[in-house]
């Protein structure tokens, strides 16, 4: 039988937590969300991990600050430790690279914006989180027709979890 085809669900999750707001999501919640991912074709399975972060809006905003020059908070930032385009890897990943890349989340802005578009907490955390994956993954929304495509991922991930289109 053929080895499968690498799966973002392989990963080894690192998850930090600076704020006790978020003790009760755990590595549990973030595969279940990673086992909705299609098959990625390209993704090496050299790539055994994933480091989240989740903060506070202060934390954030000198993240975002610091590495975006944006001084406010944000819901998600990403940052990739490979060279990914749409899925597939577009350059040799570096000696001893392992780690696809870090996702940092801030409480107060998904709840904040959850809120606002009256959606669960957890349903939008989903939601941003795929989002910050497929960042990682090398999807972006820089144009309508990249957009598109990453949306359309986002809409098929959170069907698969049962979670409605957040675009409508």
């Amino acid at each position: 039988m053929p080895d499968p085809l690498p799966h973002p669900s392989h990963l080894a999750l690192d998850i930090a937590k600076d704020d006790p707001f978020w003790k009760a999501y755990n590595a549990p919640f973030f595969k279940k969300i990673l086992e909705a991912f299609p098959v990625m074709e390209g993704f090496p399975d050299t790539l055994d991990s994933l480091s989240i972060l989740l903060t506070d809006d202060a934390t954030i905003q000198a993240i975002n600050h610091t590495h975006r020059e944006k001084d406010s908070p944000t819901n998600v930032l990403s940052f990739p430790q490979a060279a990914f385009h749409e899925g597939r890897l577009t350059a040799p990943l570096s000696p001893g690279t392992t780690i696809l890349g870090d996702i940092v989340m801030a409480h107060e802005t998904i709840t904040r914006e959850a809120h606002a578009e009256n959606k669960s907490f957890d349903q939008h955390l989903t939601h941003l989180f795929i989002h910050g994956m497929l960042h990682l993954m090398g999807y972006d929304h820089m144009t309508d027709a990249d957009a598109e495509k990453m949306e359309s991922l986002e809409i098929n991930i959170l069907k698969q979890l049962n979670i409605p289109n957040p675009y409508q």
